[in-house]
């Protein structure tokens, strides 16, 4: 605003009526009191002090200041009220008085006020903005853009820690597995102990306790009951050495499984098969039985004894048991040779006769016999596979029995091992029949089956003739032959011709799935769309 047109009028006036009332010697005359209100304010003269006389009230014209928006200061007024105009100062001068905001909507007369009896006389000035109050700001409907902001604090609500597992458990099945696979037991089990839950190693926890007590257990995954002793040593051979034509060691492909145990085929004379006498090859306990119906119309036996805790030894295809073990023996033949256990078992001497056998189907196959020792943990390709103690769990714990014999019977029984072309080799691996990684050697599984029952087994029997059997097929390549390989070097494809057992077309897919497929005549060039998928 531009300052007020009244300011020169209103001093004109002051300064004659100052005249007017001062006399020749410069005292004032008789007291006459001028005033004149300026937005609330009263001009009036300090000479002398009678009643006031109070005069009509003019407010002054002025534009109203704006209201102040939230970024910008109050404007300042251009115009300023006065009062006291002390007419013996110097020049007349006048005091300012700060303005009252908001303007009042009603002022009443005001009420003379007197000067003092000398007093210079102020000098008119202009308003100055510095020396007006300083308005209140209105409070601002958004923050400014150079205001700092206040952090707000987020609260995260805080995750619980989990329970820390129970002692001996994982945090999943896979982990249980492969833990149950080191400690010689197979599956898994969910239990929540003191409020916490985790998978536990081996299907059941009295199997879990014994095999990580740290002490010995058996064959059947059971704390020992027998004395511990991993070192017997076997001192009777098992049968008349003489009697025997053939012995395949442990560990050969049949059934499109790895047997756990070898095959000892008796002698024929004049004809006629021997019938073979089974002798105990050291102090030993009968365990279990088993007598069931084999598919040659045949009844069976399948005798387990323990020499110790740790060694253990098997007999199955036998005819003929001895009395006391008939005694005890199921009297109806079973479907599967699954085992009774013996709530007391037998004691046989080193040397004792056991039973008698012609073999499997009473003279149409050979006799089993095998051996096992707790303290040793085979290893496979899928260790998983094999860490039970029954079907092809017995691979894990699996030993050549004839290796238990001190010389010279060991000597004598390793040179009648051999494969489908007869004895003479003695140096063949026993057990034999080992997974190798990465390639065709060793045993496969259906890929739908979480069983130990096998699906496809390839390996090189005693006389280092290649030999699978499973998904149909049963195939022997001699060594020699011109699709004669040994399938623990083949790792990616191979097609076995065995003449009159037809062919086997062998292709790995990975390290960990084979393709199989078979026919008779001439071998495929590769492999046909007709096959089967086996896994480790």
């Amino acid at each position: 605003m531009r300052p007020s047109k009244f300011i020169p009028v209103l001093l004109a006036m002051v300064f004659a009526t100052v005249a007017c009332i001062t006399s020749s010697t410069g005292a004032p005359s008789s007291p006459v009191i001028v005033g004149e209100t300026f937005a609330g304010a009263t001009v009036t003269s300090p000479a002398a002090r009678p009643t006031p006389v109070a005069l009509p009230t003019r407010a002054p014209t002025s534009t109203p200041a704006p209201t102040p928006r939230p970024s910008q200061e109050a404007p300042v007024p251009t115009t300023t009220p006065f009062t006291n105009i002390d007419p013996t100062g110097p020049s007349g001068a006048m005091t300012p008085l700060p303005t009252e905001a908001p303007p009042p909507e009603a002022v009443p007369p005001p009420t003379a006020t007197p000067a003092p009896a000398h007093g210079p006389i102020p000098t008119p000035t202009t308003s100055d903005p510095a020396d007006e109050p300083t308005p209140t700001p209105t409070t601002p409907l958004s923050t400014p853009t150079n205001a700092v902001p206040t952090a707000t604090a987020i609260v995260v609500p805080s995750t619980p820690t989990p329970p820390p597992l129970p002692p001996g458990s994982f945090e999943t099945p896979e982990e249980a597995i492969a833990r149950a696979a080191e400690v010689g037991c197979s599956g898994w089990r969910g239990e929540t102990v003191d409020g916490s839950f985790g998978y536990f190693p081996c299907g059941d926890a009295h199997t879990y306790e014994t095999l990580t007590s740290g002490g010995p257990f058996n064959l059947f995954g059971e704390s020992c009951t027998l004395d511990s002793n991993p070192d017997v040593r076997f001192t009777a051979p098992i049968t008349d050495i003489d009697k025997i034509s053939l012995i395949i060691p442990s560990g050969s492909a049949n059934g499109g499984v790895i047997k756990p145990h070898g095959y000892i085929h008796p002698a024929t004379i004049s004809g006629a098969r021997v019938n073979s006498m089974i002798y105990a090859p050291a102090d030993s306990w009968l365990q279990s039985i088993a007598y069931y119906r084999t598919s040659l119309g045949t009844n069976e036996y399948l005798l387990t004894f323990f020499a110790s805790c740790e060694i253990a030894w098997r007999i199955d295809h036998i005819l003929t048991p001895v009395d006391s073990i008939l005694a005890i023996a199921p009297t109806t033949p079973a479907t599967s040779s699954s085992t009774t256990r013996l709530s007391e078992p037998i004691f046989f001497k080193a040397g004792d006769l056991v039973a008698r056998s012609r073999g499997a189907g009473d003279g149409f196959g050979p006799w089993d016999f095998g051996a096992y020792n707790t303290t040793v943990i085979n290893t496979f390709a899928n260790q998983s596979r094999y860490a039970s103690a029954t079907n092809t769990g017995q691979s894990i714990n699996t030993v050549c029995p004839y290796d238990l014999y001190d010389e010279p019977l060991r000597s004598q029984f390793h040179s009648l091992f051999g494969g489908n072309s007869g004895p003479g080799y003695p140096n063949a691996a026993c057990p034999a029949g080992r997974d190798t990684a990465g390639a065709l050697a060793g045993m496969w599984f259906a890929p739908d089956g979480a069983n130990d029952e096998g699906g496809f087994a390839i390996t090189l029997e005693g006389d280092d003739g290649a030999m699978m059997t499973g998904a149909g097929l049963d195939v022997r390549v001699p060594k020699g032959s011109s699709s004669w390989a040994d399938p623990a070097t083949v790792t990616t494809s191979h097609c076995y011709n065995g003449g009159q057992w037809g062919w086997a077309y062998l292709e790995l897919l990975d390290a960990s799935t084979l393709a199989v497929a078979g026919g008779t005549g001439g071998c495929p060039t590769s492999l046909p769309a007709n096959h089967s998928v086996f896994v480790r």
